[in-house]
């Protein structure tokens, strides 16, 4: 009878309970960030992965959204801060990390003519507290759809380090010989493959009803 009373009520006492205890009302393995896609691909200013200093030269977008967070500095305005941290950056920006796992955790600045070069700096994050991107703004495309110039330019946009567009693929070069000519690591090829699945998800799905309705 009382289980029968809690399925009726608009808040469950388990979840009162829960609330009340500070407890979280869901649990996840992962940290989750949202992750605005579709201005990379047109290729607009954003400042901080473009501004990312040489450490982070070899780092692609992809990577960049999962492994970095942005913190302010905490220090008094004055010029020997100024100086001091302007050491850093110069100093940090001729280091050049060959692969992730090269990257020195402790926190790093921007190259000018950043903004926040002065009052942020970038953590890179181990992979055990890293992010996970949610992409929003639309959906991603998929690699079997008609404009498969779309799906080649998303794609090396997400997983191949650059700074502008010539950095993606030469002017005279279409994005499908771009994409063609680049070689994916082992991790990008496995996270574009599962980019992929949802679309096979989806066709099997219709392929299943369009079945039972001829069998109607």
């Amino acid at each position: 009878m009382v289980n029968n009373m809690t399925t009726k009520m608009e808040v469950g006492s388990p979840m009162a309970c829960a609330y009340l205890l500070n407890h979280p009302d869901h649990y996840t393995s992962h940290k989750f960030r949202p992750f605005y896609w579709r201005q990379y691909v047109r290729v607009s200013s954003v400042q901080d992965c473009l501004l990312r200093l040489t450490i982070y030269e070899h780092i692609s977008l992809y990577d960049w959204v999962c492994f970095t967070k942005k913190t302010c500095v905490n220090a008094k305005k004055n010029p020997a801060n100024d100086q001091q941290l302007e050491d850093i950056i110069v100093q940090d920006s001729n280091e050049v990390a060959e692969d992730a796992n090269d990257i020195d955790h402790n926190p790093a600045s921007f190259i000018t003519p950043h903004p926040q070069r002065k009052t942020h700096k970038i953590q890179w994050l181990k992979e055990d507290v890293s992010f996970v991107p949610n992409f929003l703004g639309g959906v991603l495309p998929r690699r079997d759809q008609r404009n498969k110039s779309f799906y080649c330019q998303s794609m090396l946009v997400l997983f191949k380090p650059w700074r502008n567009a010539a950095n993606l693929k030469a002017a005279q070069h279409s994005w499908e010989d771009a994409y063609t000519s680049h070689t994916f690591s082992k991790k990008d090829n496995k996270t574009k493959n599962h980019f992929q699945i949802r679309y096979e998800c989806n066709d099997a799905r219709d392929d299943f009803n369009a079945s039972r309705k001829q069998g109607e």
